[in-house]
């Protein structure tokens, strides 16, 4: 049996994107080909190297002490940080005080475990992989990028003094060190994969969407908005201008004015706190049903909503999209990332403004059988090619032939 490992810069306990496909892959992997023997992460902001059974016990062994490390000891005020990730010189010195010194010590910790020719790594960021190869030059590696566009796109976003010409030239040897380390390169979509190998001359770059898990709940097969006259709307992700549920807000006063008051809206997801009381203020004065419901803690139930919406101005490929649809949720969806290659016709894709995205919403408003119809598309789709056990069998296959 082949073994593998999940290596990874994220903290395992903020809930995002890979720390959730991370989490799926660790509780629900079924194979008799291959094994998962370690995770090297963070949690907590400690680095961890623990075996899948440890894993599920995580949050009563990491003691309280270890909760208080030099990142939390330190408060940044969100003006500070602002600054100092939009300036060149100080966005590079915060990289590493950030991740890299942590990323430092797994790579140690891989040193330590290594086994040479028995395991695969399977590398959730080209980062973590780039140092790890300076210490470990023996090991065989995969690398998941989790991003549909250009693999440097997120970290500009998050930090734009990056994109300075010693950031863009730091980034990008970094990348290409990590795709010389790789066996493979996992991409979202399809089109970035083939732009990739062109452009680096190789054949290593594959596509692999996301899956996840199906939720299970029950549901009817019928929206339940022609029953109860409200809409009933989610949206799940990070409150941050990067997911643009400032977009959705505004859509929504749009259909107020309209005189469409029946409308409630829950967005699940942590966030920066500024933002939410801009957004938090908007609702209020124009007296919108919106709720914050910070983390989500239960899967979405089909229950409860009657459509999902991602407004959002960048993405790969969300997992909480594919949630959505894995409870034959209807979805709207700005066209961004991988999400039109992947899904094609099966969303409402609406551009990343609030007069699109409200002009969706009034047209289901309008005519709630479009709910049904786009309820069964999605379904389908997701049983066809977006479940965790036709994205497992890909990564099994590819582990295999390294």
């Amino acid at each position: 049996m082949i073994r593998f490992n999940i290596v990874s810069a994220s903290d395992l306990a903020d809930p995002n994107g890979v720390s959730k496909f991370i989490h799926n892959f660790i509780t629900n992997i079924d194979s008799s080909d291959v094994s998962l023997s370690r995770v090297y992460a963070r949690y907590k902001k400690r680095v961890i190297s623990v075996e899948p059974s440890e894993y599920k016990d995580l949050i009563d062994k990491v003691e309280d002490a270890g909760h208080n490390s030099r990142k939390e000891k330190i408060k940044v005020n969100n003006k500070i940080k602002s600054f100092i990730l939009g300036n060149s010189l100080f966005s590079l010195l915060y990289l590493f005080y950030a991740i890299i010194w942590d990323i430092l010590k797994i790579s140690v910790s891989i040193k330590r475990k290594f086994e040479s020719g028995k395991d695969v790594y399977v590398f959730q960021d080209f980062i973590t992989l780039s140092f790890s190869s300076l210490i470990n030059s023996k090991t065989k590696n995969i690398l998941v990028l989790h991003c549909s566009d250009e693999p440097l796109s997120q970290y500009y976003i998050n930090s734009p003094g990056l994109k300075s010409f010693i950031g863009t030239r730091f980034l990008n040897w970094l990348f290409q060190n990590s795709v010389r380390h790789s066996e493979y390169v996992v991409t979202l979509g399809e089109d970035i994969a083939k732009k990739l190998n062109v452009k680096f001359n190789t054949n290593k770059f594959i596509s692999i969407p996301n899956g996840v898990p199906k939720v299970q709940c029950c549901f009817s097969d019928k929206s339940l908005f022609k029953d109860s006259a409200i809409l009933k709307i989610c949206s799940v992700g990070s409150v941050t201008k990067r997911k643009g549920h400032d977009i959705l807000i505004k859509a929504l006063v749009i259909l107020s004015n309209e005189g469409y008051k029946n409308i409630e809206c829950d967005i699940f997801g942590p966030g920066n706190a500024d933002f939410i009381h801009k957004l938090d203020d908007l609702v209020r004065v124009n007296k919108l049903n919106v709720s914050f419901k910070g983390s989500v803690v239960e899967p979405l139930s089909r229950e409860h909503f009657d459509l999902f919406i991602l407004p959002s101005r960048n993405e790969g490929l969300p997992l909480s999209i594919i949630e959505a649809a894995s409870i034959a949720l209807p979805i709207i969806s700005t066209d961004v990332g991988s999400i039109k290659e992947v899904f094609g016709s099966s969303l409402i894709y609406v551009l990343p403004e609030p007069k699109s995205v409200a002009s969706a919403i009034s047209s289901i408003m309008q005519d709630n059988e479009i709910l049904n119809d786009y309820s069964l598309k999605v379904s389908t789709l997701y049983e066809e090619t977006l479940s965790f056990k036709i994205m497992q069998d890909k990564y099994i296959t590819l582990i295999k032939k390294v």
